[in-house]
């Protein structure tokens, strides 16, 4: 399967292609694909923070669910 990242680095890519054909005005393009690389760096840290989140959720309900049995210090 694809992951996050992928999908949201070729729609990005994808609009940068579209925003090259269709502006001819150079400066307007600078301008456009630093807007788009921002909303790119923006969209990654979101999923990274929500892979974060999901992973200490998950070990959380973990830990509760199935705690590790405590072990006695002589052993």
């Amino acid at each position: 399967m694809f992951t996050p990242s992928y999908v949201i680095d070729s729609f990005q890519s994808c609009k940068t292609a579209m925003t090259r054909n269709l502006i001819n005005d150079k400066v307007i393009v600078k301008i456009c694909e630093r807007f788009i690389n921002a909303q790119t760096d923006f969209a990654q840290v979101i999923i990274q923070n929500n892979l974060e989140v999901s992973k200490y959720s998950i070990d959380c309900y973990l830990n509760t669910w199935f705690p590790k049995p405590k072990r006695d210090k002589d052993d």
